[in-house]
């Protein structure tokens, strides 16, 4: 097993270096293609933090979340498999019980967004009321 999990990780690391190079290079492309202006309203410190950050954030989530996805949904499928070898019937059974607890995640999962979306919307329109009646 720890074979398997040192495999899998220095290959999703490997894949996750070689998409880092490559959006780095079309971000290199893009910013080179951007007019004077652009730089003259931005500074070049805060664009290489965000540019930064940005890509550790896309290289974390190509390797560490993809490999834990993939390793999940490769449990599922097996977990499902040995289930039904044990017992077809009771397999049936779980299988028609899952949408209750997955259409619940989803319904509170929407809601949750809602609430947020509707929050950062108040807020954004506190801040500029305050910024005109300043």
């Amino acid at each position: 097993n720890a074979v398997t999990a040192l495999i899998r990780a220095y290959s999703y690391n490997i894949v996750g270096e070689f998409v880092m190079i490559d959006l780095r290079k079309e971000l290199f492309r893009s910013i080179m293609q951007k007019d004077i202006e652009f730089f003259d309203q931005r500074k070049t410190g805060e664009l290489m933090s965000r540019l930064s950050a940005d890509t550790a954030t896309i290289q974390n989530s190509a390797t560490t979340s993809i490999s834990v996805i993939s390793r999940n949904v490769l449990q599922l499928i097996g977990s499902v498999i040995v289930i039904f070898l044990i017992s077809w019937k009771l397999s049936l059974l779980l299988l028609a019980m899952v949408p209750i607890p997955v259409s619940y995640t989803h319904l509170r999962a929407h809601e949750t967004g809602r609430n947020l979306v509707c929050r950062l919307l108040l807020e954004k329109k506190k801040s500029r009321e305050w910024s005109a009646s300043s």
